[in-house]
């Protein structure tokens, strides 16, 4: 297990690329508020938990943003450690 989760350049540049991906690609929330003159939808940034969201009204117009740091790190570990499967699996089927 030890190995398996061993930082390695491969690991840390496949995270890297998993990571940016996932944080440019919006997730949509859904509609968390409507109100008598707008209704308002909230987008998500982050899988398998979103860690930034932001309101946006049915105008397109920001209407605030809140980010969760516990959310972040639970994102940062589920995807190490999909990095590092995928190394080892890549390394398993190579040999």
């Amino acid at each position: 297990m030890k190995q398996f989760l061993k930082p390695t350049l491969q690991k840390i540049l496949l995270f890297i690329i998993l990571m940016t991906i996932i944080s440019i690609v919006p997730i949509s929330l859904g509609v968390t508020d409507i109100r008598k003159d707008m209704v308002i939808y909230t987008i998500g940034k982050g899988l398998p938990v979103p860690f930034y969201m932001k309101d946006i009204n049915d105008n397109g117009n920001f209407q605030g943003s809140s980010w969760s740091y516990v959310w972040l790190l639970i994102d940062l570990i589920v995807w190490y450690f999909i990095s590092s499967l995928v190394i080892h699996l890549f390394r398993k089927l190579r040999k």
